[in-house]
């Protein structure tokens, strides 16, 4: 919470040195535009300049007093922060050893899980090789049995157009029996 409060001061320091040069940038403006009216002007008196240097002034006077207001501000959270980490820097070692402890436990614990996903990448890209294996054996076997297959199809084949033939001639044999009587 310390670190964002520190670059929230910090943020707001830097916008604030932003506005301030935006207001300088106007000033020097401002300033152009009396040395250009005191040339555009020659017959006119400083007396008419007057107001203009009032403004002006009391712009710079604010504008300091705003610088000064954020360098204190800027200068009083650079050491807040700097108390901060010099507490943090000599803690007592029993709260350093325990923040210690739970980061080697942590890391132990990734450890862990790395090395058992690990064994189960190594047994995945085994039982991988295993079926490869095994895949190349069944299209081994398959391009050896597609020509039995073929050739026992041709004879089943050859068997029921046989069959059928004998079923026709059958079937006539009985049509002309039957027809005779």
């Amino acid at each position: 919470m310390a670190l964002s409060l520190d670059k929230q001061t910090i943020d707001v320091c830097k916008a604030e040195q932003q506005r301030i040069q935006v207001e300088s940038t106007e000033i020097l403006r401002t300033k152009e535009l009396l040395v250009q009216s005191e040339n555009l002007f020659p017959n006119h008196s400083i007396s008419d300049a007057i107001p203009i240097i009032k403004k002006l002034t009391s712009k710079l006077s604010d504008i300091d007093r705003q610088c000064q207001k954020a360098h204190e501000t800027l200068e009083s959270e650079t050491i807040r922060c700097s108390a901060l980490r010099y507490k943090f820097d000599n803690m007592p070692t029993a709260i350093q050893t325990e923040i210690l402890q739970v980061v080697m436990s942590a890391r132990m614990s990734n450890k862990a899980l790395i090395d058992d996903l690990q064994n189960k990448l190594v047994a995945m890209e085994e039982e991988m090789e295993r079926l490869k294996k095994e895949q190349e054996i069944t299209d081994l076997h398959t391009s050896v049995l597609i020509p039995t297959m073929k050739t026992l199809q041709k004879q089943y084949d050859s068997a029921i157009d046989y069959l059928n033939e004998m079923l026709t001639m059958r079937f006539v044999v009985k049509i002309v029996s039957n027809y005779d009587i």
